[in-house]
């Protein structure tokens, strides 16, 4: 998984001098590195197959379309560090940034339409739930909900004064927001009104996914993992014992597999519902699971 030198330079000239490739190699197509050194923030899986990454340093949005291997950058801003990118029902990816700017694109990132009239924040997080409703959240509470497209958006009242880092749509009516100190907010009228909800950590929470409408997870800085097995009426942290503190940033749920994208690029994986955690062949198991190994 580790570049040679000969590579690392490769890379490095590519960078510096075309400004538009990163080529790196991996071990394994399930464990690769950032590209360029950047901070993962984000990932998806496209429906065309292709990978798409938003890194933090440099702000830019990369796409791979051979699992990995070489990725390109199709979108980096002049201004501003991009926090997040998302797949729509239609297919379209939408790409955000910490200056409260929104793209989209239709043709595989070639080329970029910007939609954020009306948005006054930073925003963190945006999430679809048909081709022209969105919700998307930011600094200090802000909520915003667009039902054009993205031509135009309008400030929902959240209720709550901490940044948000995260939103999904469980149902068209049901959305979760998942932000600092532990804050989730749920709505039951597709974003018009918001409820806290009690999440069971206190730290900073970057993102909220559901498997269907009960079973639910939520994560973030510290290693914080917090679930749900009643469809979001109690959440109860669920820390799993990792090598080392981590950021994530996002849990994808596919099936029985669990997936935890970590800030550093890591991948950390779970099929037993979270009790323990494999990446790169180590194993995280959770607090009390491995305290009922050391007692035995």
């Amino acid at each position: 998984m580790l570049l040679s030198k000969s590579n690392s330079l490769t890379t490095i000239a590519v960078v510096a001098v075309l400004l538009a490739v990163v080529t790196y190699h991996h071990g394994s197509p399930a464990f690769y590195k950032a590209p360029a050194g950047g901070e993962v923030i984000d990932e998806l899986v496209a429906d065309d197959g292709a990978l798409w990454r938003a890194v933090r340093s440099p702000g830019a949005v990369l796409r791979s379309t051979d699992h990995g291997a070489q990725w390109s950058i199709v979108l980096e801003p002049s201004q501003g560090q991009m926090i997040d990118i998302h797949s729509s029902p239609d297919g379209h990816i939408t790409a955000s940034s910490d200056r409260g700017v929104i793209w989209r694109t239709w043709d595989h990132g070639v080329t970029w339409r910007e939609v954020s009239d009306g948005l006054g924040a930073r925003i963190n997080a945006i999430a679809w739930v048909n081709l022209r409703t969105a919700v998307a959240v930011g600094q200090r509470g802000s909520v915003y909900r667009t039902t054009d497209g993205g031509v135009h958006w309008r400030r929902i009242p959240s209720g709550v004064q901490e940044d948000l880092y995260g939103v999904t749509f469980v149902t068209p009516q049901q959305v979760w927001l998942a932000g600092d100190k532990g804050r989730l907010l749920r709505s039951d009228n597709s974003g018009y009104s918001w409820q806290p909800v009690v999440s069971g950590t206190k730290h900073a929470l970057r993102h909220v996914q559901f498997a269907d409408d009960q079973y639910g997870w939520a994560v973030g800085v510290d290693n914080a993992i917090t679930r749900t097995s009643n469809g979001g009426i109690r959440w109860h942290e669920a820390r799993g014992e990792f090598s080392a503190p981590l950021d994530f940033e996002k849990i994808q749920i596919t099936g029985d597999t669990l997936t935890l994208l970590a800030s550093d690029g890591q991948r950390w994986f779970s099929t037993d519902g979270g009790e323990t955690w494999r990446v790169r062949g180590l194993v995280a198991a959770a607090p009390a699971k491995a305290a009922q190994r050391r007692a035995t």
